[in-house]
């Protein structure tokens, strides 16, 4: 990802931004992080378009109702040769990061999926790849199990899937595998080696699930995260 930016850095002419926002509170920070292939909106020319739609942590509540907001940015490069090479290595992997809180608002769980993408050596077809995933949990405390307010996590499990079609048309459904994480507050995975690549845009599922057993005297709740391709 660091060389996707310098990389960006190196061949963008102008970069502008453009802010959407669906609730009247000031925006948080933006940076070259949310120009990924997952939100590019449109290529036009020279020109890319890129979104990102996230929730504003501080408008959290109690009931549950969250502010969001979407940014827009566009990259304009000096030529369509650097404009292609430019999306060629976009292409060529990706990441995405997505993040929830629990029930108790005291606990935030976070992942990324790591991936990459390539052109299949038959077609013009994409085939993709899960290379790795990450995630954490948080809370109001440094470490431990204790999250606060008589709030424990009293275990963790983490589901990596890639199933969907190979190139020859033949399904890939068994492709799933459980970790259980106990009480660690982060992780990193990396999949089996012997997974295979599936086809893109073929009904595929790449990614994972996060769980997060939480307990408060007698009661017990799953705090639950999934982030997909």
């Amino acid at each position: 990802m660091k060389k996707l930016i310098s990389f960006i850095l190196s061949l963008a002419m102008i970069c502008c931004v453009i802010s959407v926002p669906a609730s009247a509170v000031e925006s948080p920070s933006k940076s070259l992080y949310d120009i990924r292939i997952e939100n590019l909106v449109e290529r036009s020319g020279t020109e890319f378009t890129f979104s990102k739609t996230q929730i504003l942590p501080e408008s959290r509540n109690t009931i549950g109702v969250s502010n969001y907001r979407t940014d827009l940015k566009k990259l304009i490069f000096n030529s369509d040769e650097n404009a292609d090479k430019f999306e060629n290595a976009l292409r060529s992997s990706g990441t995405n990061t997505e993040e929830t809180m629990d029930d108790s608002l005291l606990v935030t769980l976070t992942t990324t999926i790591y991936y990459s993408i390539s052109p299949s050596n038959v077609d013009d077809r994409e085939l993709i790849h899960l290379t790795k995933v990450t995630g954490s949990y948080t809370s109001p405390y440094a470490a431990g199990d204790y999250m606060g307010n008589g709030v424990y996590c009293v275990g963790s499990e983490v589901r990596l899937g890639q199933i969907g079609f190979r190139l020859s048309g033949g399904s890939i459904t068994n492709q799933v595998k459980n970790y259980d994480m106990g009480t660690k507050r982060s992780w990193s995975i990396t999949p089996p080696s012997n997974w295979e690549s599936i086809v893109v845009g073929d009904q595929e599922a790449v990614g994972c699930r996060y769980q997060v057993i939480l307990s408060r005297g007698s009661s017990e709740w799953i705090a639950e995260l999934s982030n997909n391709h």
